[in-house]
């Protein structure tokens, strides 16, 4: 499914998660990115601060205390940067409102970033993790595309054009 929304969209960099827990795993769609020469960044945690880093199909992994994998160096990429951001939530509401694993990590990382400027948000969850409701906070940054197995539901109006501006109309200090 991840697939079909890449086709859809001419991300020259896509941002993802590696998979912990019975979440699914974008790891094969990650691998066909890194195959069309796509640019790859993912998370990792320093401190109470999340930030994006390049990769490559050699670059190393450790685990975190968090309990996930990130990656070993890699250079730092502005959120700016990223075209296309596909993240994990424990659950999610149809208009778009993520819930998290409390760490707060990825609202603190987009929030400041101008809406303009967001890559374009998924989530990737499985079907019984999409509820009608969950109540938006202030700081909760929605997310514009839930991805299931079974298929894609846009939940905002941003659409594949969000990203297809050229890039020099995005800023790149990530801010």
């Amino acid at each position: 499914v991840l697939d079909d929304l890449a086709g859809q969209i001419p991300a020259r960099c896509v941002g993802s998660y590696l998979a912990m827990d019975g979440e699914l795993d974008p790891g094969p769609f990650v691998e066909r990115c890194h195959a069309q020469q796509r640019a790859v960044a993912l998370p990792r945690i320093d401190g109470d601060v999340l930030e994006f880093v390049g990769v490559t199909p050699a670059t190393g992994y450790v685990a975190h205390d968090r309990g996930m994998s990130e990656p070993v160096g890699g250079e730092p990429v502005a959120v700016a940067q990223i075209d296309l951001l596909i993240g994990p939530a424990l659950g999610v509401s149809r208009d778009g409102t993520r819930l998290g694993f409390g760490g707060g990590f990825y609202d603190r990382t987009l929030g400041p970033v101008d809406p303009a400027d967001r890559p374009l948000l998924v989530t990737l969850v499985h079907p019984e993790q999409v509820v009608d409701r969950i109540e938006r906070r202030r700081w909760d940054v929605p997310v514009d595309v839930i991805a299931t197995p079974g298929g894609l539901t846009w939940t905002s109006t941003r659409g594949p054009d969000a990203i297809t501006r050229p890039r020099g109309d995005r800023r790149s200090d990530g801010n």
